[in-house]
C-alpha cells in the first residue's frame, strides 16, 4: 500500500516535469502543420458531418439532435483511442530517456493521456457549437456533464499504464489492441441507438465503460436526464479500480522495463 500512495505523491513531486512532456507531445503532434491545435476543432467536425450524412437517414429520425449524439460517443472513443494507444507506446518511445536518466516511468504514459485530454478539451468547442447550432435546450442536467470525462480520464489512465507496461513485453500487444478498439467502437453505440441492439445481445453494451460513459454525458447533455446515481456509481467504480489495477501492475513490472527496451 505505502508503494502505492507514494504513486500519487510523486504525481505531485514530478508534475513539472510532466507539464513539460504534455507540451513536447502537443507541440510533435503538431509539428509542421499549419493549423496546429485547430485541427483539434476541424477533425471532429468533418468526421461528425460524414457520420451524420451517412447515418441519419438510417437513424437519425429516432434519435433528437442526432448531431450531437454523433459527436458526443466520436469524441469520447475517440480521445479513450487516442490516448491509450499513445501511453502503450510511451515506454518504448522513450527508452533512449529511460536509459539515461533517472525518471519515474509512469510520468510517460500519464503525459500521453493528458496530452490528448487537453485537446479533446478543445475539441468540446465543436460539441458546444453543435449543441447551439442543433437547438439542444438548456437543462439543469447539463451542469455534470464533466463527470463522464472525469470517469474517462481516470479509465484512460489506468488502460494507459497496464498497456504500457504489457507492450514492453509483449510487442504483439499492439495488434491485438487495434481489435480491441474497434469492437470497443463498434459497441460504444456511436452512430446508432442502444436499443437497436436485440435486448439477448444488451450485455455486450452494457459491459463497455466507454458506453457507459457516453451514455452518461448524452443524459445530461442531450436527454435532460436526472442524474443516474446508480450507473454514475459504476462509472466511478470501474474507472479507480481500473486505474488501481494499471498502477499497481506497472509498478511491479517498471523496474525490468529496462532489460527489454
Amino acid at each position: 500500500m505505502g508503494s502505492f500512495s507514494s504513486f500519487f505523491d510523486n504525481i505531485l513531486k514530478h508534475r513539472y516535469l510532466m507539464y513539460e512532456l504534455v507540451v513536447r507531445d502537443i507541440k510533435l503532434k503538431y509539428r509542421r502543420s499549419v493549423l496546429g491545435l485547430f485541427w483539434s476543432l476541424l477533425q471532429p467536425l468533418f468526421l461528425m458531418i460524414v457520420l451524420v450524412l451517412i447515418f441519419s437517414n438510417l437513424f437519425g429520425r429516432d434519435i433528437p439532435h442526432f448531431a450531437v449524439y454523433i459527436l458526443a460517443g466520436k469524441l469520447m472513443y475517440d480521445f479513450f483511442a487516442t490516448s491509450t494507444k499513445a501511453a502503450m507506446r510511451s515506454i518504448r518511445n522513450s527508452a533512449a530517456l529511460i536509459r539515461k536518466v533517472s525518471v519515474p516511468k509512469w510520468i510517460f504514459p500519464v503525459s500521453s493521456v493528458l496530452s490528448n485530454f487537453v485537446t479533446f478539451l478543445i475539441s468540446l468547442v465543436i460539441l458546444a457549437i453543435t449543441m447551439i447550432v442543433s437547438r439542444v435546450p438548456p437543462s439543469i442536467t447539463m451542469l455534470y456533464f464533466a463527470l463522464p470525462l472525469i470517469y474517462i480520464f481516470i479509465f484512460s489512465i489506468g488502460v494507459g499504464l497496464l498497456l504500457s507496461a504489457l507492450s514492453v513485453f509483449f510487442r504483439d500487444i499492439e495488434h491485438l489492441y487495434d481489435i480491441v478498439l474497434l469492437i470497443v467502437m463498434y459497441t460504444t453505440a456511436i452512430f446508432y441507438p442502444a436499443d437497436i441492439v436485440p435486448e439477448r445481445f444488451q450485455f455486450v453494451l452494457q459491459i463497455n465503460p466507454i458506453f457507459q460513459f457516453v451514455t452518461v454525458l448524452r443524459d445530461s447533455i442531450i436527454f435532460g436526464q436526472p442524474l443516474d446515481v446508480r450507473l454514475n456509481a459504476i462509472c466511478l467504480a470501474v474507472s479507480v479500480l481500473t486505474l488501481v489495477i494499471g498502477s499497481v501492475f506497472f509498478h511491479r513490472k517498471k523496474d525490468q522495463f529496462i532489460f527489454h527496451i
